[in-house]
């Protein structure tokens, strides 16, 4: 590690050995003190700013102002949107759902759970299957295995209900 190390490096390691405790702390605090009048004049710089633009309307007294200013980043409360991607299920009905999945972790079969939990007419009906881009979707196969991309359309069908024949 030393070998690496130039004169001017060694010295800088030397001179940090020999230096008092008492010096060290020293320059510490007085760097912490420079610190914190950066922080100081930035604020007052942001503030500066701020005042220049519209502050939100439910800000109006001048705590609410100063504090506003003081945390730049806590002003701004974006809502992270959903993870995943939306996609459309029409039926054969012609009605079409809007439903959110991860395709990471989201079965074939689990969608198909989601939709009969959200709309309880779905059911009654017998075998319901997705078919997405001519293929039929196994229940048992990921989203991501079919490589689908938000806002696609995805057909959802069932067989028909077995009758029973008629007697004559």
């Amino acid at each position: 590690y030393l070998r690496d190390l130039d004169d001017a490096d060694l010295q800088g390691l030397i001179d940090m050995q020999q230096e008092p405790i008492a010096r060290a702390q020293a320059r510490y605090e007085a760097a912490q003190r420079a610190l914190a009048e950066a922080q100081r004049e930035y604020n007052a710089a942001i503030m500066k700013l701020r005042e220049k633009t519209e502050a939100p309307a439910m800000m109006v007294d001048e705590q609410a102002r100063r504090e506003y200013a003081r945390h730049p980043r806590r002003a701004h409360n974006f809502i992270e949107p959903e993870r995943g991607i939306q996609i459309f299920i029409k039926e054969i009905t012609g009605r079409v759902h809007t439903i959110r999945v991860n395709p990471e972790t989201t079965y074939v079969g689990d969608v198909i759970t989601m939709l009969q939990n959200k709309f309880p007419a779905l059911r009654a009906y017998n075998n319901p299957r997705l078919i997405a881009r001519g293929a039929v979707l196994p229940p048992h196969r990921l989203i991501k295995d079919y490589e689908l991309k938000t806002l696609e359309c995805i057909y959802l069908v069932w067989s028909r209900p077995v009758e029973a024949p008629e007697e004559e």
